[in-house]
């Protein structure tokens, strides 16, 4: 299989967002210019509302350029706020948002679940319908830690409960504090890919494990403790594809070894190598190597 450098780190897992932790510290350095803050509350539909936006996870973005437009709850009443440069917009947990586009417009936005941090950035040429440019996201692999979990949660209070004029600088600090939190967890995800090389063969060893059985990316994430995306972009950098070819390619290649034993039907090596339908199983053989398995099996030499 096509390999890519080991040394890359985890960053990188996130299509084209190499730079995260710079972004990061542009994001630190814009903190202070303006808060806006969404709470709960089902402010009423108007004509042309995009879909509403509620996550069950704080969440926050700071407009990096440009300008960004949000309709947000404020004590349960639709509120339209601007953001320019410097501005975040802080939503609580389930608040209600929507993201009106617009403007050309640059922010990273931060989602911070249990089991990960969440970042990613959204760049907008301009106009009704957006993003219009690239989307560049990352996941951690280890889950938020202590410190940047208890910072989001005073500042998911704060903002939940409405802010009023002389929490707004108690905001800023506690934003301040998350956005610098969120980049040492994510250096610290960086150092600790050191090992991934060992990771991936593991994941490698638990895939031919179970090429017979359910390959599915939530079961093999379970079966090596990773995070399902992490683990799909961990196969993208170690093996430069998808999780679905790799797990393909393993499987042709444990079926061309079966091949071998000319003893064995067809079907028998296709449900082993996890195809339960050996028509389709020919196909995809036939499709990789130009050739089908039974034209394989007859060049094959005799054992012995």
């Amino acid at each position: 299989m096509p390999r890519q450098p080991a040394d890359r780190t985890v960053a990188e897992t996130g299509p084209g967002f190499p730079d995260v932790l710079a972004v990061l510290d542009q994001a630190i350095l814009l903190a202070g210019g303006g808060l806006h803050a969404g709470g709960p509350g089902d402010p009423p539909a108007q004509a042309g509302d995009p879909p509403v936006k509620r996550q069950p996870w704080p969440r926050l973005t700071m407009v990096l350029a440009g300008r960004a437009r949000h309709a947000i709850a404020i004590g349960g009443r639709r509120r339209l706020v601007d953001g320019e440069r410097g501005t975040a917009f802080v939503w609580s947990r389930r608040a209600w948002n929507l993201e009106l586009w617009g403007p050309p417009v640059r922010y990273l936005g931060l989602v911070v679940r249990v089991d990960c941090l969440r970042a990613l950035l959204v760049e907008h040429a301009g106009g009704a319908v957006g993003p219009s440019g690239p989307q560049r996201w990352v996941h951690t692999r280890q889950p938020v830690p202590p410190a940047l979990r208890h910072a989001v949660d005073a500042l998911d209070a704060l903002v939940a409960a409405g802010l009023d004029e002389g929490q707004h600088a108690i905001a800023d600090d506690l934003l301040r504090a998350v956005l610098r939190l969120a980049r040492m967890h994510l250096a610290d995800d960086l150092a600790a890919d050191g090992a991934g090389e060992r990771t991936w063969q593991r994941v490698l060893t638990t895939i031919r494990a179970r090429l017979a059985g359910d390959c599915a990316r939530a079961v093999l994430a379970r079966e090596v403790d990773l995070h399902p995306n992490y683990l799909s972009a961990l196969c993208r950098r170690q093996a430069g594809m998808a999780l679905r070819r790799v797990i393909e390619e393993l499987r042709l290649e444990r079926a061309q070894e079966l091949l071998t034993d000319r003893s064995r039907r067809i079907g028998d090596i296709a449900r082993a190598c996890g195809y339960a339908d050996c028509g389709y199983f020919i196909r995809v053989f036939r499709r990789r190597f130009g050739h089908p398995p039974g034209r394989a099996r007859r060049a094959a030499p005799p054992p012995g």
